[in-house]
């Protein structure tokens, strides 16, 4: 009652009431004396003080309790005193404010809920004390005292985070916990869990995964991971990993925090595996830490460091070289650091910098045989041999994560305070952020019917730049894929993710068992090529159910994959194997084996250069014996092998290719829209909101059809608006279980003949509202909903038309370099 009174007689200066006088009027009834002390008291103006108060205030208000039978107990305002001659009154209103903006506020009582409620908020985030006194300012234009600020920004951070270390880990292991329900949309759950030291209890690690990070982590981790470690984000000595991949638009996408007591082996070995990030064959990209090369290769992964850390070391261990010796330092560095070279030419440049640097300078020459020794994971001409997405060899994509977890360095200082219940909570924002971002840019792509993201076209609009320069040199068809367990694109080995909510489930697949005929490079088996290791064996997959077939996320199982282990485990018989898979529950993975496609290999040569650039592009035919076989085109260039793209060489070959860019199976399956984790709920969010009641599939835009993407590949996600695995096996007839085609009504030429049709058509459903009310109750949420579906599609038309100019600028591209 009190800080609803002073909201009201705060513009007229009164930010302060008090009881007058103490102990008159107690209330004796036990029942109610808790909550109404006082029978009857008079409440008057403590901001004004003494014989001011008495002589110029004149303000007061008596107050009384009434809690007569049959009545529910109430304070009733008897007698209210603000007389004309009140100094508050005959200020006038310009002096009033100005006066009430320059007044100090010490005390809690005269800030209103509304205040308050912000100065708590300011808390909760943890806003410096001067901030948030700005805020207050600039906002209502009220000065508020330090320590008034500082109080009650405590109690908002309290009551969010917990007063103590007790609440506040009350607070963490809540909101994990909450993590590991499944998610709505991707039907999947997080993950949390902590480990504590045995000797005394102390929370030695743990580790998150939200489930769009669980998600990403088991689709795009199986190229590549990005993770680095720091001090200072909690006020535990802990060191915060927040790990990362690349999504399909090219996005740093969140894949989980972890938190450990130091960057040891063990330690984050365990962490990567219990996040799904330890994917053999994919790119480790982290910064120069000595634990990271070992973990890499336990897991079967290819480290490589941030060059750009490496680069910032060599310039600082050569600040006292000579002016015009360190200029020609620098241009060498860059050049072994940043610039693709073939290994000839970087040995050779080695030597250069070791020779301009001389021997006397020890600590320098240290740093170059660093960097030459591990010059498989810190030069661009080796790392831009492995899935990293940068020609410039390991970016900072590893740092990336860390700077969103801090803000771009804003809230690097107050972490150092934060408790673990509070870098949770900024770990969900930094998730949530991406999610958003992600799912607009998702939204677009299937409004303007596109299968890549930006970000990939706009690469390869640069590669074709570079064709016109490009010569074929040798041709040779029905070839077997060269790069085959070669090149990171083509990989041999994958590993597939599936759910299977309980054992007593068909898991949708038949399996034969294949025996190992020899060991080694060239292994086979008695079904045809299939190395694997000694004493395993492994089961063809020969049929798949596809309407309870359990793999939800790309990549998924095909008929023909040759699986070699189950959770992990190898099997040496038939029946092992067959028990192995009988007995997973849950989650669960498969490593299988993929077979070589077949093709067309090209030589083509670069005839600019002195000493012509040759390399070598693979082209499968559209045609493969088994689903196993990849369709994308495979090239030994570094942009190809960096970004999984269609290099200018493989641009080139498609020319002379019965399939062309067009075909978008070409591209690697990874850069597919339909297959983000957040294709489907996105596709199905549009679907929802755009059916009009009562027209059902045929009120949906053209985008919205079975016919808007052509499929990707042959290991698609889930088909575009057809019903997937829903965890029964059964297989929906409903109508809403996919989206129909439906004929579309071709427009006339002229605005006209447009409006006429319309208007006609209008006004009659019109007239209809007009005399029955049902009919208006039933057509005016279809209107609405037509009418926002017109506004999507008219905001959609300049991008379609970027888009258009985008595709004849590439068209015309192609018909110069043909």
């Amino acid at each position: 009652m009190k800080a609803e009174l002073i909201r009201v007689l705060e513009p007229f200066g009164i930010r302060c009431l008090s009881i007058e006088g103490s102990g008159r009027g107690s209330n004796s009834d036990e029942d109610t004396k808790k909550l109404f002390p006082r029978k009857r008291f008079r409440w008057i103006c403590r901001s004004c003080r003494g014989e001011e108060r008495d002589n110029n205030c004149q303000f007061w208000m008596r107050i009384r309790f009434y809690d007569n039978e049959g009545e529910k107990p109430h304070l009733r305002v008897e007698e209210f005193k603000f007389p004309s001659s009140s100094l508050h009154l005959k200020v006038a209103d310009e002096v009033r404010q100005k006066c009430a903006s320059k007044a100090l506020v010490k005390s809690e009582a005269e800030l209103t809920p509304t205040k308050e409620a912000m100065l708590k908020s300011y808390g909760e985030e943890g806003l410096p004390t001067k901030t948030a006194q700005n805020l207050m300012r600039g906002q209502f234009g009220l000065n508020v005292s330090k320590s008034l600020t500082n109080r009650v920004m405590r109690k908002g951070r309290d009551a969010r985070w917990g007063k103590d270390n007790d609440e506040s880990m009350l607070h963490f292991y809540a909101s994990g916990l909450k993590l590991r329900e499944e998610d709505s949309e991707l039907g999947i759950g997080g993950k949390f869990k902590t480990r504590h030291r045995e000797s005394d209890g102390v929370l030695s690690s743990w580790y998150e995964q939200a489930p769009i990070e669980v998600t990403n982590a088991r689709v795009y981790g199986q190229d590549s991971t990005h993770a680095d470690t720091t001090f200072n984000t909690t006020n535990t000595s802990l060191k915060t990993a927040p790990t990362s991949v690349v999504d399909w638009g090219g996005k740093v996408a969140p894949s989980g925090l972890y938190q450990v007591r130091e960057e040891e082996i063990e330690s984050c070995r365990e962490m990567h595996a219990e996040l799904d990030l330890d994917c053999p064959g994919s790119t480790l990209a982290t910064d120069g830490g000595p634990a990271w090369g070992p973990i890499a290769k336990s897991h079967g992964q290819n480290n490589i460091e941030d060059t750009w850390h490496n680069e910032k070391n060599g310039a600082k261990k050569a600040r006292k070289l000579p002016t015009k010796v360190k200029k020609e330092f620098n241009k060498l560095k860059y050049d072994i650091l940043y610039c693709v070279h073939s290994p000839e030419k970087l040995a050779r440049l080695f030597e250069e910098i070791k020779d301009l640097v001389g021997p006397s300078r020890k600590q320098l020459l240290r740093w170059i045989a660093r960097m030459e020794n591990g010059k498989d994971r810190r030069t661009a001409t080796y790392t831009t041999r492995f899935f990293c997405c940068s020609l410039v060899g390991a970016t900072s994509r590893c740092e990336v994560s860390m700077s969103m977890l801090k803000g771009s360095g804003s809230k690097k200082s107050k972490m150092r305070k934060w408790s673990l219940a509070e870098l949770q909570h900024r770990h969900r924002e930094m998730v949530e952020n991406y999610t958003q971002d992600a799912k607009e840019e998702i939204e677009a792509a299937i409004k303007d019917k596109q299968v890549f993201s930006a970000y990939v076209l706009e690469r390869e609009a640069k590669e074709l730049t570079h064709v016109t320069h490009l010569q074929v040199v040798s041709k040779a068809e029905n070839e077997i894929n060269p790069f085959f367990g070669v090149l990171q694109s083509s990989r041999k080995e994958k590993i597939i993710h599936m759910e299977r909510p309980t054992a007593e489930m068909s898991l949708g697949f038949t399996v034969a068992y294949k025996a190992v005929v020899s060991v080694g490079m060239n292994s086979t088996t008695d079904g045809g090529d299939n190395s694997t290791t000694e004493g395993a064996g492994c089961l063809e997959v020969t049929a798949i159910d596809q309407g309870c077939e359990r793999s939800k996320l790309y990549p998924k199982l095909q008929v023909g994959m040759m699986i070699t282990a189950v959770n992990g485990e190898t099997f040496s018989s038939e029946t092992d194997g067959i028990a192995l898979i009988n007995a997973v529950c849950g989650h669960f993975t498969l490593r299988v084996d993929m077979l070589p496609s077949v093709g067309t290999v090209y030589n083509i040569r670069d005839r600019r250069s002195s000493t012509p650039l040759e390399r070598t592009v693979f082209i499968p035919d559209s045609e493969q014996v088994s689903d196993a076989a990849d369709l994308h085109c495979v090239s030994d260039f570094h942009v190809h092998t960096a970004f999984f793209i269609r290099c200018r060489f493989i641009q080139r070959a498609l020319m002379e290719h019965d399939r062309s860019m067009a075909d978008h199976s070409t591209m690697h399956a990874r850069w597919h829209v339909k297959n983000s984790p957040l294709y489907k709920p996105v596709f199905d969010n549009l679907v929802d909101m755009m059916r009009v009641p009562g027209l059902g599939n045929a009120s949906l835009p053209a985008f919205l059809s079975n016919t808007s993407h052509s499929e990707p590949t042959a290991v698609a996600a889930a088909p575009l608006a057809a019903a997937t695995a829903n965890g029964d096996g059964d297989n929906s007839d409903d109508d809403d279980s996919s989206v129909e085609v439906t004929l579309r009504v071709k427009a006339p030429s002229t605005k006209i003949a447009r409006f006429n049709a319309a208007n006609t058509l209008a006004g009659r459903i019109v007239g209809m509202c007009k005399e029955d009310p049902k009919v208006f109750e039933m057509v005016m949420p279809m209107f609405q909903q037509v009418y926002q579906n017109s506004m999507m599609l008219r905001t959609n038309t300049s991008d379609r038309s970027k888009l258009a100019k985008m595709t004849q600028r590439a068209n015309d591209g192609n018909m110069m370099a043909t």
